[in-house]
């Protein structure tokens, strides 16, 4: 489990999109937006790009990302 901290306007956003029935469940878990960590990485990585944002480099690996 990872810890965000979030501001108040955000966290009544994602309260009201809750509760209009938000969560998905998907097997045996629960998806706030209907998609997995790996695709919400993917749809980052892509707006970061078109930011123009410099890649991530993996600290371990020396890899970028």
């Amino acid at each position: 489990m990872r810890l965000l901290p979030l501001d108040k306007e955000t966290l009544e956003m994602l309260d009201e999109f809750i509760t209009r029935g938000g969560p998905i469940k998907y097997g045996d878990k629960i998806l706030i937006f209907g998609i997995g960590r790996h695709r919400a990485w993917q749809i980052i990585k892509d707006y970061a790009v078109k930011a123009g944002l410099p890649r991530l480099v993996n600290p371990e690996t020396g890899k970028n990302t």
